[in-house]
């Protein structure tokens, strides 16, 4: 099923995302990982990397990935008590046909 909003919108907070992820990681090994869930009615992109954390306030990277996730009637977290620095995206569905 495709997701509410607008697909560039979701391409370009994935983006944001994995940017965000690698200069976090500064001059140490970066790396990052992305995840899709299906939950419901809604879809988890979550991305984690091996990054030191923090900034999340500050980013005007994650500023714009909330926005998105705002837009598209979603919610944009950093997911705290993470073995690794974790950010989710929660999207809904797009309600297709009424149904």
């Amino acid at each position: 099923a495709p997701l509410a909003g607008r697909p560039g919108d979701v391409l370009r907070a994935v983006l944001l995302l994995l940017d965000h992820a690698f200069d976090a990681a500064g001059s140490g090994a970066p790396w990052a990982r992305l995840e899709a869930e299906r939950v419901g009615d809604r879809i988890i992109l979550r991305c984690i990397d091996g990054g030191a954390g923090g900034r999340a306030e500050d980013d005007i990277g994650l500023s714009l990935v909330r926005s998105i996730a705002e837009r598209g009637r979603g919610e944009f977290l950093h997911v705290t008590g993470a073995t690794h620095t974790t950010f989710e995206l929660r999207l809904p569905l797009a309600n297709v046909g009424g149904t």
